[in-house]
């Protein structure tokens, strides 16, 4: 029991410091397409309701920056937002793999290679 708990402390350690990482060295319209993933993956379904101010919250930036992100990201298919919600894009191509986004976290979801302007989530 010992033993799985090291592991389970070491795992999200891990998890935790990459998080970190990847919050410094990753473009906004990166940050938000790891959220939405991360998101989309402990959901059942396709369709988020969050305002800009609670992702700007959790991405530690302005609500201007996730405005501009999310425009990005919508503009190049991944997503497609109202005023209020942010649902998967059904007709987008995604596969498993490592991302360009999270580089070398296996098992997250990222665009299809050979969309032309698509952002790599």
């Amino acid at each position: 029991m010992q033993h799985l708990l090291l592991r389970y402390t070491q795992a999200l350690l891990t998890q935790t410091t990459q998080t970190a990482v990847c919050n410094r060295h990753h473009s906004l319209d990166q940050q938000l397409c790891r959220l939405l993933l991360q998101s989309f993956d402990r959901m059942s379904t396709n369709e988020l309701i969050l305002t800009q101010e609670l992702i700007a919250n959790m991405l530690g930036v302005r609500r201007e920056g996730v405005t501009e992100a999310a425009g990005k990201v919508q503009k190049a298919g991944l997503i497609e937002y109202t005023v209020a919600t942010l649902p998967y894009s059904t007709g987008q191509v995604w596969k498993r793999g490592p991302a360009s986004a999270t580089r070398g976290q296996e098992g997250v979801r990222s665009a299809a290679p050979g969309d032309n302007g698509a952002i790599s989530c």
